[in-house]
């Protein structure tokens, strides 16, 4: 019995030596009556520089309170104490992170003598736990003022998380479980949830563009968003992220330019590439009957060499007012040339196309009779299709042809105008 007494206690010594913890006791003064030798494998103290000293020799100044309430709370109470963090001096003067866990032990009268306490060395947890705390202050300092809306979601689409741009931006939060479609414009549903869907077959990275409500001024802004999915520890998509900014300069940017592109600048009408495009819409035939009118400015070079290429730019827009006058809305009027204008009119019947070229003559006598400077000479014609098997660049052809001879037929009445105008000499 004594021997294996004797075992135990050799083996519960050994482990003691050799733990990577510091066991120690400690008198109700605060006194270290024993320290294990652990303590000196990580702070550097031998065990006779610890024992029989005061434990506020190592404990860092602003902890020596703290260390004295869970000591005295333990002497006081008879209950053990856990996960007291403190900085404990290491014997080359640096300063080092402990935690401790200590319990009473009681004499015969259930009296606390001492205290046991277990001691782990916590500094390069603490380290990381800093650096974890540095980079999330950075993130948050990124997330609280980056433009760009980062957001993440489940597989239907609803907010797991938002970041604070989301609100400064759109007026509202991101909230967790509210469906990011709630406030996306109807016609654009589609295209994103086909983005989505593109992302999770391929896992790779989608872009989409599309329209999200602003509060702040009441209208829809143009967001482009880059989503990906994120995998779970199985391979298997769990969840949507996707970083989106405002991109609403860029598409009105675009789309001026996509408009500049298909209209005149001078007159605001469609130019050539505008009308062919439209040209090549129309001609399937779901808009016949369709009719086409020609138009040429009479006098132009004349207009431009006697008052200035200024007022030969004004009679140039006097034309696209009445011609906008003339025509219907859905009507495609276009400056196809530097004097020259065409008319697409679909489903117009060879009655209502008549009736156009009749009220464009009946409009240009009307400005005329209250334009004095510069008088407005039109020669027209046109060409209308009633089926598809007549291709429609032979229906202008045709029109093109018939506005040539009404121009050479007004000949006479343009020479008269102008020079009641003073713009020709007799």
């Amino acid at each position: 019995m004594r021997e294996q007494l004797k075992n135990s206690r050799e083996q519960l010594q050994s482990i003691v030596d050799n733990a990577n913890e510091i066991i120690y006791t400690l008198s109700p003064e605060g006194i270290f009556t024993y320290c294990s030798p652990g303590w000196t494998r990580i702070q550097g103290h031998e065990v006779e520089e610890v024992e029989g000293h005061h434990f506020e020799e190592f404990v860092h100044p602003d902890y020596i309170e703290y260390c004295w309430q869970a000591i005295n709370l333990i002497f006081s109470t008879g209950n053990p104490m856990r996960d007291v963090e403190y900085l404990i001096k290491y014997k080359d003067g640096s300063w080092g992170w402990n935690v401790s866990s200590a319990a009473p032990i009681k004499n015969n009268k259930g009296e606390t003598s001492y205290i046991i306490g277990i001691a782990t060395n916590i500094t390069e947890r603490k380290a990381m736990e800093s650096a974890l705390r540095e980079s999330e202050r950075r993130l948050r300092l990124i997330q609280d003022n980056m433009t760009d809306i980062v957001l993440q979601a489940d597989l239907e689409g609803r907010y797991l998380y938002a970041s604070p741009s989301h609100e400064r931006l759109l007026g509202y939060p991101g909230k967790p479980g509210a469906s990011m479609f709630e406030y996306m414009h109807p016609e654009d549903h589609a295209k994103v949830r086909e983005a989505i869907k593109q992302g999770l077959e391929s896992l790779e990275t989608v872009s989409v563009e599309f329209r999200q409500y602003q509060l702040t001024t009441g209208k829809y802004i143009w967001l482009e968003a880059l989503g990906s999915v994120l995998l779970d520890s199985h391979g298997n998509p769990y969840r949507l992220q996707a970083v989106s900014r405002d991109i609403t300069a860029r598409h009105c940017y675009e789309e001026k330019l996509k408009y500049l592109s298909k209209h005149d600048a001078l007159t605001g009408l469609y130019n050539r590439a505008g009308f062919e495009e439209e040209l090549k819409r129309l001609e399937g035939g779901r808009f016949d009957p369709i009719g086409i009118v020609i138009c040429d400015c009479d006098g132009l070079k004349l207009v431009n060499d006697k008052c200035g290429h200024q007022q030969g730019d004004k009679l140039l827009i006097s034309i696209a007012e009445v011609l906008k006058k003339c025509f219907r809305e859905t009507d495609i009027i276009a400056r196809v040339g530097g004097d020259e204008f065409a008319i697409l009119c679909p489903l117009c019947s060879s009655h209502d196309l008549i009736a156009c070229v009749n009220r464009l003559e009946r409009l240009v006598q009307e400005h005329n009779q209250s334009s004095i400077q510069v008088p407005l000479c039109l020669s027209s014609g046109y060409a209308g299709r009633h089926n598809s098997g007549i291709k429609l660049e032979e229906i202008m052809r045709q029109a093109d042809v018939n506005m040539y001879k009404q121009k050479t037929a007004n000949r006479p009445v343009f020479r008269n105008t102008f020079q009641k105008a003073g713009l020709l000499n007799n």
